[in-house]
């Protein structure tokens, strides 16, 4: 498995958070929360290997613990059913697996936290058969080295191990005096990420934890809940992640695969121990329904990125089931007196290895992926020298700080986050609101004469030059888009490429395609001279896509034709499908309304409004603000006071909607 792994993985930067883990593990510093210091540890170690590049080194560390997990699986599998061939099955289908293939490839916790579990399991199994001192000391080390990992996934799945101790609860409570100090030598990295945390590396997620609140709010992840959870979710979103999670079950290991571990589950409780049958199915449920019932997010694109990835544990149960399955078959042949039965079992796991490598391999293989990295070279050779780039998003922040900290590319270019996460270098102590965020980078901005960008949206009250992928901050003077010929080709390779498929490069496209679509709809529209051919074909190629469309249409609002703007929206009401996020088809009415507003339609762009947060409830929304106004305005103080309600109860109210208040009299 670690050859496939290494020669799969990419050999530079990915998305999700694996810029963030580059950077951390290449200066053993902290990570987001919990803060991953084993990985940060264990990474820096990686960095120093002589292959590739740093990123690929990182990436060789979830290869190698991958691989380890695979081990784990196969002990644990010859060990419930004493078939060596069974075993290499389970282990060789769980590596090759959609989604732990995808993990074991690039510098992320998962394989890792695989590793703890499949490995408690293995260390407990032995105790139930041989109940030894030295055994139980083993599996407390590695349940405390779980919970200083991923605690979240780990400990949603570890009931099931505890109840496959069960049949040894005695000898565990003689024996629990002994294993007690391992447990708590397993909780000692938590130790590191305290006292590294207030040396201040380059990579310190939150800064200096100096007191237990902060510790304690960083180790809970406490600053991930408004992240972890969606206003707008609601039980259809649930409903969608339910049927979204059978989808995925199925495909880790094709049809044939879920077919087998299907079997393998119904004959557990005749095969195996009450104890075994239980814990498994027991882990299978805690890291899969119980995190279904847990889920409180929208069932939107990048929700769906996220989720596919935490239910690793259970499909690693699925696995095993799957070898019981390719037994039960053997057990049915032989019953029957078919020749060759172990045969005929033999080529059915290995079926279904095939099959998987078949399915999965294409997205999987990922040695020649550099969208990331065009994408951060692009920014960074845009912009001028000696500039500030100030970050708002992971896949913003993952790349071009990789290039930048770690390949120190450009490294006059100094990077900030807009929520002083991830680097040293912050200007408040997070988490901070809003209003002093803003403060905090309008005053960096009004001490410096260096040039300013930001990637993303952040509203600091500057007139802003728009480059597409970034903005540049005008001190003075009014707004006004810029072509620089790098941004343009990257705008043109975004659309040619062929569509990527791992979803955290396609949601990044999508971003990509909006930024351009903005970029070039007022150069090709509202230029008093012809835009070049190449930036009216780049611009048509753009706006065939949905997002390319709402960039394109943004670009415009305000100074479009309206009548070619709703134009516009129709062609793009057309591509919206069940899969479209809902912010972007609240983003897309909120468009429409804006332009009926504009035109002199007031009841059409009430209805356009309202369809836009039915759409997307949500204060970020831009028709919530859209709709007040319009209620205010018309005097509809009973609407207004409703909708007001249902969108600002319990929150922050922005100083716009309390102008409004006070002209409807609230």
């Amino acid at each position: 498995m670690l050859i496939l792994y290494a020669a799969s993985a990419p050999r530079t930067v990915t998305l999700e958070d694996s810029g963030i883990f580059i950077m951390s593990t290449d200066v053993a510093g902290i990570s987001h929360p919990p803060g991953y210091p084993i990985h940060s540890v264990l990474g820096k170690l990686f960095t120093l290997l002589p292959l590739g590049s740093v990123a690929f080194r990182v990436h060789l560390l979830s290869a190698v613990f991958g691989a380890l997990s695979c081990g784990a699986l196969f002990f644990i599998a010859h060990f419930l059913t004493a078939s060596r061939w069974g075993a290499y099955a389970v282990a060789f289908a769980y590596g090759v697996s959609r989604e732990f293939w995808a993990q074991a490839i690039i510098a992320e916790v998962y394989s890792l936290n695989a590793f703890f579990f499949f490995l408690t399991l293995a260390f407990v199994l032995r105790y139930t058969r041989t109940p030894t001192a030295r055994t139980l000391e083993g599996a407390a080390l590695l349940i405390g080295l779980g919970m200083s990992h991923h605690w979240p996934l780990y400990l949603l799945s570890l009931p099931g191990v505890l109840v496959v101790l069960w049949p040894r609860r005695r000898e565990a409570a003689r024996d629990a005096w002994k294993a007690l100090p391992f447990f708590a030598a397993g909780l000692l990295p938590y130790a590191y990420v305290l006292l590294r945390s207030n040396t201040e590396p380059s990579i310190n997620f939150y800064g200096p934890l100096d007191s237990l609140e902060r510790f304690f709010f960083f180790v809970l992840r406490s600053g991930y809940a408004d992240v972890d959870t969606t206003a707008t979710a609601d039980w259809h979103d649930r409903v969608l992640f339910a049927v979204f999670l059978v989808k995925e079950m199925v495909w880790q290991f094709t049809p044939l695969g879920a077919a087998l571990a299907a079997v393998g589950f119904a004959a557990q409780w005749r095969r195996w121990p009450k104890n075994v049958a239980w814990g498994l199915a027991l882990s299978f449920a805690g890291g899969s329904l119980v995190l279904l019932l847990l889920l409180q997010r929208d069932f939107g694109f990048i929700e769906q990125a996220v989720f596919k990835v935490y239910p690793l544990l259970p499909y690693g149960v699925m696995a095993l089931w799957l070898g019981l399955g390719i037994k039960e078959v053997e057990r049915w042949l032989t019953a029957r007196s078919i020749v060759f039965a172990d045969a005929a079992a033999i080529a059915i796991g290995a079926a279904v290895v095939v099959a998987s490598v078949v399915a999965h391999g294409k997205g999987n293989w990922r040695a020649g992926y550099t969208w990331a990295r065009d994408y951060a070279e692009t920014v960074l050779s845009a912009v001028e020298n000696n500039a500030i780039i100030i970050t708002t998003a992971d896949s913003d922040i993952g790349p071009i700080g990789y290039l930048n900290r770690v390949e120190h590319r450009r490294p006059d270019v100094e990077i900030y986050n807009d929520k002083g996460l991830v680097f040293s270098n912050r200007l408040f102590r997070p988490p901070a609101s809003d209003r002093a965020r803003v403060s905090a980078f309008r005053r960096l901005i009004q001490g410096t004469d260096r040039p300013v960008y930001v990637t993303g949206e952040l509203a600091l009250g500057y007139p802003m030059e728009d480059y597409g992928l970034f903005k540049k901050v005008m001190r003075t003077g009014e707004p006004s888009v810029t072509l620089d010929p790098r941004v343009l080709e990257r705008c043109r390779a975004v659309e040619q490429e062929p569509v990527p498929l791992d979803m955290w490069t396609v949601d990044h496209m999508n971003v990509l395609l909006v930024d351009c679509g903005r970029l070039l709809g007022p150069l090709v529209h509202l230029s008093r001279t012809p835009a070049p051919r190449p930036c009216q074909d780049a611009l048509a190629a753009v706006s065939r896509h949905l997002y390319g469309k709402i960039g394109l249409l943004e670009g415009l609002a305000e100074r479009g034709n309206p009548d070619d703007l709703l134009r516009w929206v129709e062609e793009a009401e057309h591509l919206l499908d069940p899969t479209t996020a809902k912010h972007a088809t609240g983003r897309l009415l909120f468009i429409r309304g804006f332009v009926e507003n504009r035109r002199g339609s007031t009841s059409d762009a009430v209805q356009s409004f309202r369809r836009s947060v039915q759409a997307f409830p949500d204060p970020r929304n831009g028709a919530v603000l859209g709709l007040l106004s319009l209620y205010a305005a018309l005097h509809r103080s009973s609407e207004y006071h409703q909708l007001r309600e249902a969108m600002y109860a319990g929150r922050a109210v922005p100083a716009s909607v309390q102008e409004l208040d006070r002209s409807v009299g609230k």
